[in-house]
């Protein structure tokens, strides 16, 4: 008991010196280095892992025009995901603003779904968020895309 609680003062102590140390770092912007979209599409695993999604093809990701993504999905044990249903919805998690227009997704074989339709209206920071509902159970999984102002 007396470990614990050591561990946990150690812990609170080490908390309070990197809280210190980042709040005395001066903020500074990123530089603007290109016009490029970002999007965090590699393997990640669904939010009660019992799946893993990668997106392995996609079309370009511009405002106003409808991307289209190709991803792979697997079990926890690295099976292929067959004739899931899947539902992709889009929205900004910093405004909470959704895309009404819902993206399709359609089963390729192989573990590979197509979803299109990727609407993203304006610059920004967009959320690409796929439920899966399998043999395994329901869950889902996020994909981040941030895009640049067109300026």
């Amino acid at each position: 008991m007396r470990l614990l609680s050591y561990l946990s003062v150690l812990t609170s102590l080490g908390a309070s010196a990197l809280w210190a140390s980042l709040s005395e770092t001066p903020v500074v912007a990123a530089p603007r280095v290109s016009n490029a979209a970002f999007a965090s599409i590699g393997m990640r695993p669904s939010h009660n892992r019992l799946y893993t999604a990668e997106v392995v093809d996609k079309t370009s990701l511009k405002v106003g025009e409808g991307a289209a993504w190709t991803i792979h999905l697997t079990q926890r044990n690295h099976r292929r995901v067959a004739y899931a249903n899947v539902i992709a919805t889009v929205f900004a998690p910093l405004t909470d603003e959704h895309v009404f227009r819902k993206p399709t997704a359609h089963y390729l074989g192989g573990g590979n779904y197509r979803v299109e339709g990727i609407d993203l209206p304006h610059a920004g920071w967009w959320n690409v968020a796929l439920v899966i509902d399998a043999r395994a159970g329901v869950d889902s999984v996020a994909f981040n895309v941030i895009l640049p102002d067109s300026k």
